[in-house]
């Protein structure tokens, strides 16, 4: 007896054969299992790529929790800068008048208005950081 049709298979990965599902002659359509191959190196190679995606998604969720810290960090230091200015604009504005009135020094009135300068600067600062933390974390 001849068969109709001999194919030759050419399986995608190699391996050992575990198991024969389909006896010799049977007949086989598209989709069929034939035998059950097992390919150690292929498993193996399946682990180590499941370990770096866990590994990378650990990392991703580590990368968001610093986000996360560092946007609370900005908005915690544009708060203390806000008081701070409120602060030193006042004593500015005050030793400026009592600067006038001659009441006191001209350095106590500079020291003043310098702090009260470098406060916006800082607050100029941390408005720009807060502003590209934010496009950052868009892209």
């Amino acid at each position: 007896m001849q068969p109709i049709t001999v194919i030759q298979l050419s399986p995608e990965e190699g391996g050992i054969v575990l198991e024969r599902v389909v006896e010799e002659g049977a007949q086989v359509k598209k989709g069929d299992i034939i035998v059950k191959l097992a390919n150690s190196t292929l498993d193996l190679q399946i682990l180590t790529a499941e370990a770096d995606l866990a590994e990378k998604q650990n990392h991703l969720r580590n990368t968001q929790v610093t986000m996360e810290q560092d946007r609370l960090n900005n908005m915690n230091e544009k708060l203390s800068l806000d008081h701070e200015i409120s602060r030193k604009r006042r004593a500015y504005e005050q030793n400026e008048k009592l600067y006038q009135e001659k009441l006191i020094s001209k350095e106590d009135y500079l020291v003043a208005k310098e702090d009260y300068e470098l406060a916006t600067q800082k607050y100029a600062l941390i408005i720009e950081r807060l502003r590209q933390d934010f496009i950052f974390r868009s892209i």
